[in-house]
């Protein structure tokens, strides 16, 4: 009877040794912390142009780039003459749900004898969208100077229509090679990451009008 008991209380303390060390190998520890109240603010910008005649008279249609869109009207395309002015009349649409900034970029300037530096360029921009205001220059300098150049204009709030004046005038010799030039128009606008130490994220869209001013024929 002695010799059972002592098999008995064996094999009770080897089968609490096995189940405690299943235990230690089965159990878990975890620990978790919570950021409340995130939330990330989506939209878009959609930037459309249209050409007007003087004045804003008789706006076209509102267009985009290709692939997507039908394709900018240029803002200038005639003979370069000198001492002669040429204007360019567009409305800028930002169609999306973003309110965003405008800007305008000169770039690619196609000019083999020095024609930029005798165009100057003024720019102007209705910030306000008042009709009864009149649009604000916002820059005015050679085409040679602003090429590569951000120039920004002002608000284009979602769902806004603002006008924008361009204007070259020449003042250089007879020109023996044409003038060359895109005219970018772009939109940023932002996005808040309210609960992150940054709060902006840039949404953008470009649209380019590729701008001749030939050699009289």
């Amino acid at each position: 009877m002695r010799a059972t008991k002592l098999l008995l209380i064996s094999l009770v303390l080897v089968g609490s040794l096995v189940l405690g060390g299943l235990g230690g190998t089965l159990a878990t520890w975890s620990d978790s912390e919570t950021s409340h109240g995130n939330y990330i603010e989506t939209g878009s910008v959609d930037l459309l142009v249209a050409r007007c005649d003087t004045d804003w008279a008789n706006p076209g249609a509102f267009k985009d780039d290709q692939p997507w869109g039908v394709g900018i009207d240029p803002c200038f395309d005639a003979s370069l003459m000198p001492g002669r002015n040429y204007t360019c009349y567009s409305l800028l649409w930002n169609a999306g749900c973003v309110d965003a900034k405008a800007y305008v970029h000169i770039k690619t300037v196609s000019d083999s004898n020095g024609l930029s530096s005798y165009a100057n360029m003024s720019i102007w921009y209705d910030d306000d969208g008042q009709p009864d205001t009149p649009v604000l220059l916002v820059a005015s300098n050679t085409i040679a100077n602003l090429d590569c150049h951000e120039i920004r204009l002002g608000d284009l709030p979602a769902q806004a229509v603002r006008q924008l004046k361009l204007a070259v005038e020449y003042n250089g010799p007879c020109p023996t090679h044409d003038l060359d030039f895109d005219i970018i128009f772009e939109l940023t606008g932002n996005m808040a990451f309210e609960s992150m130490s940054f709060k902006k994220f840039g949404f953008a869209d470009s649209e380019i009008s590729e701008n001749c001013l030939s050699v009289p024929e």
